[in-house]
């Protein structure tokens, strides 16, 4: 997170030097990927009173279940601020006026609790509007995507894919957390359709989850880097990547992540 920021800076002040006639293209872009800072924080308010809970500070069922709601909202949250702050895409919504710029416990799915059933609710919720957002955003991106945003539309490509499985992922599992203090180890609960298939596929899901959430972190990390080179920051004298490299970049996360868990 700390290296987002830094970047953020660099690029906000070269943003601001750039030429006329691009400036508010790059403005667009570097204003969609502030508010994508927003993602990774939201997340860390669940994790923090999930650490809260975990070293007993202060304990609660609210608590338990909240880190997984976050993480929900992260994948919804995402195609929205796309939608909204960069004018190719936003105009392919319905409602939109802008013309276009060229160990682990296995639960069942028949619940004890009303706030099981709750719980529940919301995270399919999120999950299925996560899902939609997504499927659309990824729609706009393959047939309105201007000459000048190409490259970076890898990056804005990637990144809908990744929130669409985790919210798929998500919905699978439907995860509420439970902490036993007094043993000193954490229970997973499956609430989701996964807990009728089987026992590997909910610890899959469950770990899919968490891997994508930090690789969608990382994509918004490369983001603005990317950003940053495009106006000649770094490396003035290289031209810009080809997509194809852009889709390296992208997926080297995903495979180290993969390969250390």
């Amino acid at each position: 997170m700390t290296a987002i920021f830094v970047v953020r800076r660099k690029l906000i002040a070269q943003t601001a030097q750039s030429k006329a006639t691009d400036k508010r293209h790059h403005e667009f872009i570097a204003r969609a990927l502030t508010y994508q800072i927003m993602l990774p924080c939201a997340a860390a308010i669940g994790v923090f009173f999930w650490i809260l809970n975990l070293s007993q500070i202060w304990s609660s069922e609210f608590s338990e279940r909240l880190i997984m709601g976050m993480f929900s909202v992260f994948s919804l949250a995402s195609p929205f601020i796309n939608f909204t702050l960069l004018p190719p895409y936003r105009a392919l919504l319905p409602f939109s006026r802008t013309q276009t710029l060229k160990d682990v416990a296995v639960a069942p799915l028949d619940f004890t609790t009303t706030i099981d059933k709750v719980h529940l609710a919301v995270l399919w919720t999120l999950d299925i509007l996560a899902i939609a957002a997504n499927l659309l955003l990824i729609t706009a991106i393959l047939i309105r995507t201007p000459t000048q945003l190409r490259a970076f539309s890898v990056f804005l490509l990637n990144n809908a894919l990744v929130d669409l499985a985790t919210a798929v992922v998500s919905a699978l599992a439907a995860t509420r957390i439970i902490e036993n203090h007094v043993e000193g180890f954490s229970i997973f609960i499956f609430l989701g359709p996964c807990s009728q298939m089987s026992n590997h596929l909910c610890r899959l899901c469950q770990a899919q989850h968490v891997n994508l959430v930090v690789h969608s972190t990382i994509i918004l990390l490369l983001s603005f880097a990317f950003r940053l080179y495009i106006l000649h920051d770094i490396f003035p004298t290289r031209p810009p990547p080809s997509p194809t490299r852009v889709w390296l970049m992208c997926l080297l996360p995903l495979i180290l992540i993969a390969t250390l868990t």
